[in-house]
Formats: structure tokens, C-alpha cells, sequence
């Protein structure tokens, strides 16, 4: 994952950026691009950081134990599979 770069667009907040695999998770670049994602246990136990993923893939390197709905995601513990786009 670290070799492959994606574009990371985050749609409510007007920011995109790049995923080099030197983040742990979405929510982390997240947090480095200033990008307001709400968020409590940082390893997939509660849904406060879930939100829609409006195109692209994603996956859990670690499976989270919370259920998430169809269509949205966990970005404390997703990484990118491809370009995304994230409703946040």
C-alpha cells in the first residue's frame, strides 16, 4: 500500500488529498488536512466516526467490531483501496 498513491476527496469539506500509506487511517490524513471528522475510540468499536462513501473502496486492515451501514465506512480504521471520495 505504502507505493501506491490515491486521491482522497473529502466533499463537505472541499479537501482533497493524497494517500501514500503514511497514515494509519482515513481519519488520520483526515485530521493532517484539517478535515472535521467526529470520532471516539479510534479502532472500529462505535459507529461516531462513520460516514458515507460516495465512490471508491476502501478496506479494514484489522475487521472493526462495529456493524456500518451499507454504503458508509469506518475511517479510523479504513485505509483506501482506490480513489475515494469521503461525505465529510
Amino acid at each position: 500500500m505504502a507505493d501506491t498513491n490515491f486521491q482522497i476527496h473529502f466533499r463537505k469539506s472541499g479537501v482533497t488529498a493524497i494517500w501514500d500509506g503514511s497514515h494509519e487511517s482515513i481519519l488520520e490524513l483526515a485530521e493532517a488536512h484539517g478535515v472535521d471528522i467526529p470520532f471516539s475510540c479510534r479502532c472500529g468499536l462505535d459507529n461516531v466516526c462513520e460516514s458515507g462513501l460516495i465512490r471508491g473502496e476502501v478496506s479494514y486492515p484489522s475487521e472493526p467490531l462495529a456493524d456500518v451501514e451499507e454504503g458508509n465506512f469506518l475511517p479510523c480504521v479504513a485505509v483506501p483501496e482506490s480513489d475515494i471520495e469521503v461525505d465529510a
